[in-house]
């Protein structure tokens, strides 16, 4: 089943640049975090990530980028990590307005910082995380469960958008596009590297059959976040134990978008 998906996954790869498409978009401006949440779902509390905040050039470039591979850039989330760490918030967040042209983006944090001053001229900042639940009141599922450990065959992800891809969008951070707003966290666990200097439809086999949103279940999903909770099912799974492991060791250095870029470029005038 992997191997045919495979081929779809490859053919996907190329149909995202014959085809213009509306896409939504989630940019990670940094993966740090002022907070350590138990199962926090981009592995905050166990993989820390401190070289990860993107730059305004970079947002600029990946804007033009966006909307020369896409109809239309859609809905558009400012995340991370906690995107109020970044020391260039404001400015970010202008040069989304300026240069993503979408609607207005909107911001999630935890709530705790709470100095957003200019930024809230150029984005909305979400209810949810803000305002009704708070960082205290989250409720966070267990993330490092992998359905092919547990001898699940994944369903979504690189044959058809999951879940995370509907709702949240693709991935813009400081390393490039990604099929998925964890994408980045989950390759640096996993020692993947996902990234692309264009927009990415669709996910590797590789990183989707360890994401427990490959399983288009909700019920089956509950099962094993419970079963996690309660003990029942080893966590962390076997992949990402070992990943864990090897992430704290050994990190994997993703290349900066705009160097992938510019190869990229190369690349093709060679060609």
């Amino acid at each position: 089943m992997i191997e045919q998906n495979t081929k779809t996954y490859k053919k996907m790869m190329g149909d995202v640049y014959r085809y213009r498409i509306t896409t939504k978009y989630q940019i990670n401006f940094t993966y740090r975090c002022n907070l350590k949440c138990k199962w926090c779902i981009t592995f905050k509390d166990r993989l820390l990530w401190p070289d990860s905040d993107i730059t305004v050039e970079d947002i600029k470039l990946g804007g033009r980028i966006a909307r020369q591979y896409t109809h239309q850039v859609g809905k558009l989330r400012i995340g991370g990590g906690e995107p109020l760490m970044h020391p260039q918030i404001t400015e970010c967040c202008k040069a989304i307005n300026e240069n993503w042209k979408c609607r207005l983006p909107v911001l999630f944090t935890n709530g705790t910082l709470g100095h957003l001053d200019k930024s809230l001229m150029y984005c909305k900042v979400s209810p949810v995380t803000e305002a009704k639940c708070g960082w205290r009141k989250r409720v966070h599922l267990p993330p490092m469960i992998s359905p092919m450990d547990l001898g699940l065959q994944p369903e979504l992800g690189f044959t058809k958008p999951c879940k995370i891809m509907n709702k949240c969008g693709r991935l813009f951070d400081a390393f490039g596009f990604s099929f998925c707003p964890n994408a980045g966290i989950r390759g640096r666990l996993l020692g993947i590297d996902s990234y692309q200097p264009r927009p990415v439809l669709l996910g590797i086999p590789s990183m989707c059959q360890h994401c427990i949103f490959t399983i288009a279940s909700r019920r089956k999903r509950s099962q094993l976040w419970e079963g996690a909770m309660n003990g029942k099912i080893e966590y962390p799974t076997k992949t990402y134990k070992e990943g864990l492991k090897r992430a704290l060791e050994e990190p994997i250095k993703f290349k900066k978008f705009q160097e992938r870029y510019i190869k990229a470029n190369k690349e093709e005038d060679v060609k």
